[in-house]
Order: C-alpha cells, then structure tokens, then sequence
C-alpha cells in the first residue's frame, strides 16, 4: 500500500510540472512609440497586470518588449491590448527583420579622409553594421546598425580594435569634447572611471589602457578641456603624456 501511494504522488508531481512547462510561452513584439525609460516603465506595468504574465523586458535599443506568460491565462491578443491600452503600439516581432537604428561618435583621432576611410572600413566589417558615414571636418561618425544583430554597447568596443578613443556624440553646442593621453593607465583604469562618474558635468566617457588615452565629452559652459584633464590627473596622482 505504501509503495502504492508513493507512486501515486510521484505521479502527480511529474503530471504537475509537466502541466507548467506547458503552459509557460514567451511573446515578443515591436514597440517604437516607446523613446525613453518612461515609456518602458509604463509598457512594463501595463503588461505585468495581465493575469498570467510573469515576467516582461523592454529593450530601449530594439524597442523590443519581451513577455514570459501562462497561455492557460495570457494570450499575445491580450498582452498586445494592454500595451495599446497604455497607449503604445506593439507589431509582431520578426527575429529576421532588420531594426534599424542610428547613433554618433565623436572621434578626435579623425584628421583626414584617409582616417575616415580606416573608420569605415574597419566599423563596416563588423555583424550587424548597415552603413558608416566619417566626416573628418567635424569628426563625427555615424553609424546605422541593426538592432537585431547587434547593439551600441559593442561600438565602443570595436573603435578600440582599431586604437581609436571617442565617445557618444550630442547634437549641441553645449557639449564639448577632449581626448588625452596618459604617461600610463596601468591599472587605473577603474579608479579614473570612478572620478569621471562622479564628476559633475561629464555625459560620456571612455578610457582606454591600451593606448593610455581618454576621451571625454562635457559641459562646456561649466567646465573646461584643462579642467577635465586636471580632474582626472590630481584625483589618480597620474601625470600626462607629453606632447
């Protein structure tokens, strides 16, 4: 009898986990209404009210909004009502569309068009990159790419394969830029990240201990290129490289 019973519970414990796995499905769809955390957050609460829905993740990037869901209580329709209701649109995700997106550097190291050429070619060569335009007047690089391949976390990245130090680009006069070298970064380089973080008037940065140079754009109207330089310098005992 007890062995009985025993296989009888064994039993109801695998129908019952059988029964969750069935039931937990994942949606995704294409929200470009959405343009800001706000509109994340409001996307997120309005789909995490829907009965059955455990889990949601907005990409800002994509605009991709992912849901983890019990199709014994969710559906897609409803899921797709609640994130209209929030008044966002939501399309059917394709894995093999192209989502496009755009974003600008601003690269110093651009003096001619010869350097442009060597940003194209090397940005151009990595998955995912629809097209590159480098402006050596300006040093601006603007990189279309698709979102469903690749993400502008990398872009940094990849600049960095080719020795190139440059930092997110904003269409303001506002905002001014400075690249540097160092004697040596060593391994400072999270400590000169920790000054740059907490520094008032700085919106991007990158340091780069390859090649012992950082780039950082700034407020102009509260501070200078000397300024920021010297920041970096005094709060690592640091000193720069010499021209």
């Amino acid at each position: 009898m007890r062995t009985k019973k025993l296989s009888i519970m064994v039993l109801s414990i695998v129908v019952a986990v059988g029964t969750a796995q069935a039931g937990d499905k994942n949606v995704k769809f294409v929200s470009n209404s959405i343009h800001c955390g706000g509109c994340a957050n409001k996307v997120k609460t309005a789909v995490t009210a829907v009965d059955g829905v455990s889990g949601v993740d907005v990409n800002l990037e994509s605009k991709v909004v992912s849901i983890n869901y019990d199709d014994a209580k969710a559906s897609p329709e409803k899921i797709q009502e609640a994130i209209a209701a929030a008044k966002h649109t939501a399309e059917p995700y394709d894995p093999e569309a192209v989502i496009e997106r755009e974003v600008a550097y601003y690269a110093k190291q651009i003096n001619c068009g010869g350097c442009a050429g060597k940003v194209k070619k090397n940005l151009s060569a990595e998955a995912g990159i629809l097209s590159v335009e480098a402006d050596p007047a300006t040093k601006i690089v603007t990189v279309k790419y698709d979102a469903n391949k690749t993400s502008s976390k990398e872009f940094k990245g990849y600049f960095e394969k080719f020795d190139y130090t440059v930092t997110r680009y904003w269409d303001s006069d506002k905002v001014k830029y400075t690249r540097f070298n160092l004697a040596a970064i060593g391994d400072k380089a999270a400590d000169i990240e920790k000054s740059l973080n907490e520094a008032k008037g700085i919106y991007d940065f990158t340091v780069n201990a390859k090649t012992n140079t950082i780039a950082v754009a700034y407020d102009g109207s509260s501070l200078t290129e000397e300024s920021v330089a010297d920041a970096v310098v005094k709060n690592n005992n640091l000193t720069l490289a010499a021209k």
